[in-house]
């Protein structure tokens, strides 16, 4: 997964995209569960993919939407790089069926 930026990389140069108008969907630690928020040409906050994409294409200017995953509970002794592998909980995959709808909704940010 942290290396997303080799399969970005190959299929903008199979398909001949231009770097503008490649779009990526990741999770988000910063943002509360369920959230989006849309980007162009913002850092990598320390997202391993994220980061492995911009060095790939050798660049930070593409679209991205960012959908939030939320953090480890306080309290929770479980590190981040855990917290984001782990499997969702039935809840939170009921919260999922419910973000697909409005992240098409996103598709005029494309």
């Amino acid at each position: 997964m942290n290396n997303s930026g080799e399969a970005v990389s190959l299929v903008k140069e199979y398909f001949g995209i231009d770097t503008p108008d490649i779009c990526v969907i990741h999770d988000d630690v910063d943002l509360p569960f369920g959230q989006r928020k849309e980007q162009v040409g913002a850092g990598h906050a320390g997202h391993k993919g994220v980061m492995s994409i911009m060095d790939s294409l050798g660049t930070k200017d593409f679209k991205r939407i960012r959908v939030g995953i939320g953090r480890p509970r306080i309290g929770s002794n479980l590190p981040v790089d855990d917290f984001v592998l782990n499997d969702f909980s039935s809840e939170e995959l009921d919260g999922i069926k419910k973000i697909g709808v409005p992240l098409s909704e996103n598709l005029n940010f494309l």
